[in-house]
């Protein structure tokens, strides 16, 4: 999700996470999306890091490396008891190794993880069940293959560990999980087939193992999903898009039985699909964006999925884009991301970008002021100063979201983690 090394949306949107070389040819931006966000060396098992502050005073999350943190996912369970997932990059090596922080109802610490790979490891989604049962997903490169490969940890309370993954094909990654309980965990992603064509990967917990299941590929080249969201064991979503004709939403169902293709709608020839969020049976989201920068919202209503209403959709020269969605009722959700707008000037013009949070109340969508640490105008292709990459609400009065900023001086990326009170964003 980040290293913007083209001037689409998606796959800046993709690369956007990551700076540094990249892991695999740049087929696609969701390949990207993954492969670029493995992070890691062997980080050593160091005792829990606390968020420090700034000479402002202003509260920060652990961002262990000084020059490159980023968060891309995170699960809440409780007021006190939460997750957040990404990667950091290794002061000294430039290794890049999994980063997991726990939130204990009065501050974020950093808990040691596993890193397989002595070069690249990244985190990009968690699901938590229990205090005890949690999943965190994402990929990291092999040391003699140099190739990709799916990374999947679990948390039982008392440390995180990695459990053996299916690898089908090569550069596989996960890039979504959902847990409903300790026998029944989805996982979804991508991987690259022995033609080099782009396939779907999901994967199923069953309380022993994981195993791929059968799933979908309606493009004959290029299909990618990045979240996944269940209702229950017989009603599962994943979402992402498929290269056809410029790029399809893609949107995938299980019904017990078997994963099929939902129609969904495609209002520019590039619709992207990042994010997805159950409530209910007949009351789903999902969230990304579209060609010409911008943001994409859909609603499932138990029949058919339809596009609706954004409160800031961007286009044109600016940049929006939706990354998460966390939907609890049919009046409560929430949808993350970034706003940006060109500034013209100086030698490549530059983007001024904000968080982007916006809130469903059951009637309509409509965006939801939040902090904004950096004030950073940056390069078009120099990433994304202040970015929302995650959503988790637990209630109307308890929601968090996590990402990344560029600090001003220091020119760093950092964690950025924001709580919502029921009243305003505050970071956290």
């Amino acid at each position: 999700m980040r290293t913007a090394t083209t001037l689409t949306r998606f796959r800046t949107q993709v690369a956007h996470l990551h700076s540094g070389p990249t892991l695999v040819s740049p087929a696609s931006a969701c390949s990207i999306l993954l492969v670029l966000i493995l992070a890691v060396p062997p980080a050593s098992a160091s005792p829990a890091v606390e968020g420090r502050m700034t000479s402002q005073y202003r509260p920060l999350s652990p961002s262990p490396s000084s020059t490159s943190n980023s968060l891309h996912g995170v699960s809440a369970l409780s007021a006190t008891d939460a997750w957040a997932v990404g990667e950091y990059v290794e002061d000294g090596t430039g290794a890049k190794s999994s980063l997991i922080l726990r939130w204990n109802g009065q501050t974020w610490l950093q808990i040691p993880s596993p890193n397989p790979s002595s070069t690249q490891n990244s985190l990009v989604d968690v699901s938590a069940v229990t205090a005890s049962d949690a999943w965190a997903v994402g990929g990291f490169t092999d040391d003699s293959t140099e190739s990709n490969q799916t990374l999947i940890l679990h948390w039982d309370g008392v440390g995180w560990s990695a459990i053996p993954s299916p690898n089908p094909g090569v550069n596989g990654y996960l890039s979504g999980v959902t847990a409903l309980s300790g026998t029944d965990a989805w996982a979804v992603g991508s991987f690259e087939n022995s033609s080099g064509y782009d396939r779907t990967l999901i994967l199923h917990w069953d309380g022993a193992g994981w195993a791929r299941v059968v799933s979908p590929n309606p493009n004959p080249r290029h299909n990618y999903l990045i979240d996944v969201s269940a209702v229950s064991t017989r009603d599962v979503w994943a979402v992402g898009d498929m290269r056809l004709n410029g790029g399809d939403s893609l949107v995938l169902r299980w019904d017990g039985m078997r994963w099929s293709k939902v129609p969904s709608p495609n209002p520019s020839y590039r619709a992207l699909l990042y994010g997805v969020s159950a409530a209910s049976a007949s009351d789903a989201w999902a969230v990304g964006g579209t060609c010409c920068n911008r943001t994409l919202i859909l609603h499932w209503n138990g029949t058919q999925w339809s596009r609706d209403r954004s409160p800031s959709p961007g286009g044109g020269s600016d940049d929006h884009f939706l990354n998460s969605a966390s939907a609890i009722s049919a009046q409560e959700a929430w949808a993350v991301g970034h706003a940006c707008k060109r500034i013209v000037g100086g030698v490549n013009d530059a983007m001024r970008c904000h968080t982007f949070t916006a809130h469903w109340d059951g009637t309509r969508w409509s965006r939801i002021r939040s902090p904004n640490p950096s004030s950073s105008d940056l390069g078009v292709n120099s990433g994304i100063a202040n970015e929302l990459n995650g959503v988790s609400a637990i209630s109307t009065t308890d929601v968090w979201a996590v990402g990344e900023y560029t600090e001003d001086v220091s020119r760093a990326t950092l964690t950025l983690i924001l709580h919502w009170d029921g009243a305003a964003w505050s970071q956290a």
